[in-house]
């Protein structure tokens, strides 16, 4: 769709919505564990469990006034392996697609990301590890057959109110048999984050996912400005963080991105 008056307004009105039955659900932040988890969940590299679920609507697909829909299961488990100073990170990415470009609907290809982090001192920490790309298409309109292997890292500094950071992979495909399943594809997410007090309990967060395909001869990159806003509250005992995010992509095939994340912290580690 276009971006008017009335998308916006529905957009709005829909994430409105979302965020106050989660109020009404939900206790305030009101608790000196819930400020630190509100911290450490700003951090991809924090050794917390949690499983984020980001709802995404991209809108007017390549001018077609058609929008592409995807639900994004991300659980994240740390692990040790018997290093003091170490620690581990494994990462899913288990996209849900709903697409009126193609049109389309089904899961898309997993992506397995194994990161080895380390407090490299007081508020600054440092990860790298290898990545994957599962074939778990549905249909071969959202995905690739191929699989793909690569490289991730990322360095976060968590300053007062600020988190601040990067994320960055590179994946290649491992067994194409074609060029139509060539794998080539580097992201790099930056990370800025600032928590506007323990009372509010309310972040302002800018985390867009900046994509290059180098399998195209043409509009190799997709990048999104913007950002949005968190915050964290329970359900029942459960610390959950939630927000809404807006991101306009000034090159790539979507107009606008509009991003709504839920993400609850369970206990262990």
């Amino acid at each position: 769709m276009k971006l008017t008056v009335s998308s916006v307004a529905k957009c709005v009105a829909i994430y409105t919505t979302m965020a106050a039955s989660m109020v009404i659900s939900a206790s305030a932040i009101a608790d000196e564990e819930l400020n630190k988890l509100s911290k450490e969940a700003q951090d991809p590299l924090a050794k917390i469990i949690s499983m984020p679920i980001f709802f995404n609507q991209y809108t007017d697909i390549a001018d077609s006034g058609k929008d592409n829909n995807a639900i994004l299961i991300q659980p994240v488990v740390p692990f040790s392996f018997g290093s003091d100073e170490w620690y581990g990170i494994a990462r899913a990415i288990i996209p849900i697609d709903d697409f009126e470009i193609p049109d389309e609907s089904g899961v898309g290809d997993t992506t397995l990301d194994i990161v080895f982090a380390t407090n490299v001192r007081p508020g600054l920490r440092a990860g790298f590890g290898p990545i994957f790309q599962i074939p778990t298409h549905s249909n071969s309109a959202l995905g690739k057959d191929s699989w793909g292997a690569g490289l991730s890292g990322g360095l976060v500094l968590t300053e007062g109110r600020w988190v601040i950071g990067g994320l960055a992979t590179q994946v290649w495909d491992v067994n194409g048999d074609n060029a139509a399943e060539d794998i080539n594809t580097f992201t790099f997410q930056p990370i800025v984050n600032y928590d506007f007090g323990e009372k509010g309990g309310w972040i302002f967060t800018s985390t867009p996912l900046i994509v290059a395909d180098f399998t195209k001869d043409d509009d190799k990159w997709d990048v999104p400005i913007g950002g949005g806003f968190s915050h964290m509250s329970r359900i029942g005992k459960m610390p959950v963080s939630w927000g809404p995010q807006v991101y306009k992509h000034v090159k790539g095939a979507a107009d606008w991105e509009f991003r709504f994340m839920v993400r609850a912290i369970l206990p262990g580690f």
